[in-house]
């Protein structure tokens, strides 16, 4: 924070600001132009968890992925919604994961600011395990879902930009959280690591 007020005092405000809204705009157009080279089309495809915690299998991930011309849009329509799932993830974590997968396969030094975030349209139905109604258990969901919906992604664009079309890198994410007192002070502590392994 102190650097953006050095900045500020040696450049005035509005100076900043300008700077700020061009990096965002620049992002933008950086990224429109990435996605005109793609071939416009919809191109769909799926992918599954092989179970939840507690055993229902198969867990769907459907993803529909439009290019229009410098335009992209993921619709997630489809998606399985089961109530006896076990396995969510939360909104925001599907829309990172989403970002994330789409970023891996664009020209990496365009910054990933605002006008890159907002320039692919994400849609993830309400009551489908990437977007659950309140009380649904979220907390694996930066492994599980996360890493099935970013194969999806992948498969569905596997045609259309194939060199830089990486699906995720494990299929079993394992976290472990290990609660206790700290003998050395008497606070306690937390420790949350996760083992993961290929597919």
């Amino acid at each position: 924070m102190q650097r953006l007020h050095d900045l500020s005092d040696r450049f005035h405000g509005d100076t900043v600001e300008a700077a700020v809204d061009w990096f965002v705009d620049s992002s933008a157009k950086r990224f429109r132009e990435e996605i005109a080279k793609w071939p416009d089309g919809v191109f769909e495809a799926e992918a599954f968890a092989d179970h939840d915690p507690w055993g229902n299998r198969d867990v769907r991930i459907t993803v529909t992925v439009t290019v229009d011309g410098d335009r992209i849009s993921v619709d997630f329509e489809g998606t399985d919604a089961r109530p006896e799932l076990q396995a969510w993830s939360s909104f925001g974590n599907a829309r990172g994961f989403t970002i994330t997968q789409i970023a891996a396969m664009l020209d990496p030094a365009i910054p990933k600011n605002e006008g890159f975030l907002e320039s692919i349209v994400v849609r993830i139905p309400y009551g489908c395990v990437l977007n659950p109604p309140y009380g649904k258990p979220v907390s694996a969901g930066t492994h599980h879902l996360g890493t099935e919906l970013g194969d999806a992604i992948a498969l569905a664009l596997a045609h259309v930009a194939p060199e830089g079309c990486v699906p995720q890198t494990y299929k079993t994410g394992i976290p472990t959280v290990i609660n206790g007192t700290d003998p050395h002070n008497g606070q306690p502590f937390t420790d949350h690591s996760a083992e993961v392994y290929a597919g």
